[in-house]
């Protein structure tokens, strides 16, 4: 799935009509915020095996936080110094910062 496709879910749509943004106006912004980043293969870290692309970009970026709901993930938390937390707990962290 793609995040265009996500975006446009009926649980997204009403949040991003009431502040007046399209998911093709986010998907832009997100864009010119974004790095680029090519990871590297990983040995088998995650029950599910998609989650293991999560973890490789996470590294590749240098990342901090890996924020998700996903609980394959979410049970690793701290992984090699990267934080894995959920929505609210990350944004709680970068509210007190």
């Amino acid at each position: 799935m793609n995040w265009r496709m996500l975006l446009e879910r009926d649980k997204f749509a009403g949040l991003l009509a009431a502040q007046d943004i399209t998911p093709t106006f986010l998907m832009q912004r997100y864009g010119m915020l974004a790095n680029l980043v090519t990871p590297q293969p990983l040995e088998r870290t995650v029950r599910d095996i998609d989650d293991d692309a999560v973890i490789a970009t996470a590294l590749a970026a240098q990342a901090d936080v890996i924020a998700t709901g996903d609980s394959d993930l979410l049970v690793l938390h701290p992984w090699q110094g990267i934080q894995i937390l959920n929505a609210t707990d990350t944004l709680q962290q970068v509210q007190s910062q």
